[in-house]
């Protein structure tokens, strides 16, 4: 499959997809399991049927598939050309807009050439609160080509995030 030939698509057909029954393979690393269950969940609040694939995220050409790990996990171009992401550092830049990826969550839609992708990158931390971004109410209104969290412990940093400390940064459209 040649990535420069899938069209562009957006987080709410992807999200649209998830309604559609059928079966969503949840690729993820150790530490992201607790991302996976949520976005598990999510799967089965849609309809559709989540099969975790914990420590595989190799490249996936057909099916349906959420992948998630931290920034520079894998290769998103091959899911979606459109988004471009590259890590240095502390930074990840995102389509020439540049982001600390301490308290970061990115989603990201794609396609396979059989079905549909969606791409949870984040750092490591926001992973106790994750589940403020990737719940049922929150996911169904993600809209644009990708969407660009941030989750910062603001009440004197307590360790509890509470949803008034997770900010939308940039919506791509």
């Amino acid at each position: 499959m040649e990535s420069g030939f899938l069209p562009p698509i957006l987080l709410s057909s992807v999200v649209a997809e998830l309604g559609n029954g059928g079966a969503w393979y949840v690729h993820y690393s150790t530490a992201y399991a607790p991302a996976a269950e949520d976005i598990s969940e999510i799967i089965e609040s849609f309809g559709g049927v989540p099969l975790l694939k914990e420590g595989d995220m190799n490249i996936e050409l057909t099916g349906n598939h959420v992948f998630v790990g931290s920034f520079g996990s894998f290769d998103i171009g091959v899911y979606n050309p459109y988004v471009n992401i590259s890590v240095a550092g502390s930074y990840v830049e995102i389509n020439g807009r540049k982001y600390s990826k301490d308290g970061l969550v990115v989603i990201i839609p794609g396609r396979t050439q059989s079905g549909y992708v969606l791409i949870l990158l984040m750092d490591e931390k926001v992973l106790p609160a994750i589940d403020l971004i990737i719940n049922p109410t929150m996911v169904k209104y993600l809209h644009g080509a990708y969407v660009v969290f941030s989750v910062r412990d603001l009440n004197g940093g307590d360790g509890a995030i509470t949803p008034d400390e997770v900010k939308i940064l940039f919506e791509g459209g």
